[in-house]
């Protein structure tokens, strides 16, 4: 799987800065989804948790604006995948509400304008006026998946290499 993990690697720093040749972008895409269940996979299992995830999880900690009919406001992810994302914000999203999400992506990929639902609301623990949200993305269109993938398996995938 490294070696697999280390082709997606260098054909996503080409990704993320435009130079991958059209030719090679069905290739980066196939090792999109082949890795992106994998090391969800891979990482509940070295976790102890159930495996069924279908996409990786990054603990990546990006600024993000939120609105929806009940909740207006900012904090951060504290984890992103290619299905959804947990927020953490000074105010609590009602779970079930239907939310507007705004979250610039590193490295230039843009900004990410997901709509989602909320599927969980709780207060941080030890961390008086925080609350996190687990948030659900509707269907992506295609540039943002591909960003959101990149992003996401990008940050995952070095640490793998790292330590092979």
């Amino acid at each position: 799987m490294v070696e697999v993990i280390r082709e997606f690697v260098a054909l996503n720093e080409r990704y993320v800065t435009g130079a991958l040749p059209s030719a090679a972008l069905e290739r980066w895409g196939d090792l999109v989804e082949m890795l992106d269940g994998e090391i969800a996979r891979h990482d509940a299992r070295r976790d102890g948790l159930d495996s069924r995830r279908l996409y990786t999880r990054a603990p990546l900690r990006l600024p993000v604006h939120f609105f929806s009919a009940d909740a207006i406001g900012m904090g951060q992810t504290t984890d992103l995948s290619c299905a959804g994302c947990s927020v953490e914000a000074r105010c609590p999203i009602p779970p079930g509400a239907e939310v507007q999400l705004s979250v610039r992506l590193p490295a230039g990929l843009g900004t990410l304008r997901p709509v989602g639902q909320v599927r969980w609301t709780a207060p941080a623990a030890r961390r008086p006026g925080v609350w996190h949200a687990g948030v659900a993305f509707e269907p992506l269109a295609r540039w943002e998946r591909e960003a959101l993938a990149s992003c996401v398996l990008g940050a995952v995938a070095e640490r793998y290499v790292a330590r092979a």
